[in-house]
Order: C-alpha cells, then sequence, then structure tokens
C-alpha cells in the first residue's frame, strides 16, 4: 500500500468525521446577536484563559508534591526494614543447613541369610476365612480394571 493510497485514505476519514459533526455557528450566530444588558459583567476571553491555564498550574504542583510525599515515605519504610533485618538473626529465618555426610547405620544383628518357619511366624498371620478375602481381592481388581478403560 503506497503512501498516497494511505493519505487519501486518512483524507476520507477526516472528512466524514467532519460530515458527522454538527454545525453550531447558527446557535453561535443567535447568541452574539443576543441583546446584552449593561448589567451582565462580560470577561474577555484571554483571561478565562490565563485563568484556565493558572488551574491547570495548580493541579501539576499539587501532583508534584504528592508524588514526592509519597516517594519519601517509601524510603523511610525502607528504612525501617532494613533495621528489622538487623534485629532478626539469620538463624531464626532459615533452616540449619543439612551434614554433607550420612550418618552411620548401627545394625543390631547381623542380617539373615534363611528365615525358618519359626524366624517368619510372629510376622505373619494366615488368613483364617480364604474365601472373604478372594472375593475382596477379586472386586478391588475389577474396579481397578473398570476405571483403567
Amino acid at each position: 500500500m503506497a503512501l498516497t493510497d494511505i493519505k487519501e485514505k486518512l483524507i476520507d476519514i477526516m472528512k466524514g468525521i467532519k460530515d458527522g459533526i454538527p454545525d453550531f455557528s447558527g446557535f453561535v450566530q443567535k447568541i452574539k446577536s443576543r441583546p446584552k444588558s449593561d448589567s451582565a459583567r462580560r470577561f474577555p476571553f484571554s483571561t478565562v484563559l490565563i485563568g484556565l491555564g493558572g488551574l491547570l498550574v495548580i493541579l501539576l504542583v499539587l501532583l508534584i508534591v504528592i508524588s514526592f510525599s509519597r516517594s519519601g515515605r517509601s524510603t523511610t519504610d525502607t528504612n525501617e526494614l532494613m533495621s528489622l533485618a538487623f534485629v532478626i538473626s539469620t538463624e531464626d529465618l532459615f533452616l540449619p543447613a543439612e551434614p554433607e555426610f550420612l550418618p552411620e547405620f548401627l545394625l543390631e544383628q547381623e542380617p539373615r541369610s534363611s528365615w525358618s518357619i519359626e524366624d517368619i511366624r510372629p510376622f505373619w498371620i494366615a488368613p483364617s476365612n480364604t474365601e472373604i478375602w478372594r472375593n475382596e481381592i477379586r472386586s478391588e481388581a475389577e474396579r481397578f480394571l473398570e476405571g483403567a478403560r
């Protein structure tokens, strides 16, 4: 797209905007032709413009003062936080470092190479009713397989 095409499109847009704005010239002419009373005090346009400019300057000064006063508070808050950092020790804030060595594991007895039935007996409990356990295992296996589908 060439620059001339862009320029033409912008001109068309500006003409469309201008056509959409209502014409207030008749309204302004009626106000100007209105009979003026002697009791009405009129200010020249330049006075109104100077007054608005003064208000704008006052607002800008207020905004600058407010922004500097807030930045001053943040530095004092930072200083207060830094003073707190020296009061709290690092040991209170952080966990101690882990040791870099593994403690020795002391076995109470030598590991067995083979187990006898008497050795196993305290750890083994034979189920008394095997049918209940089989049904329980079967139902859990079916539930597990149904969930895998």
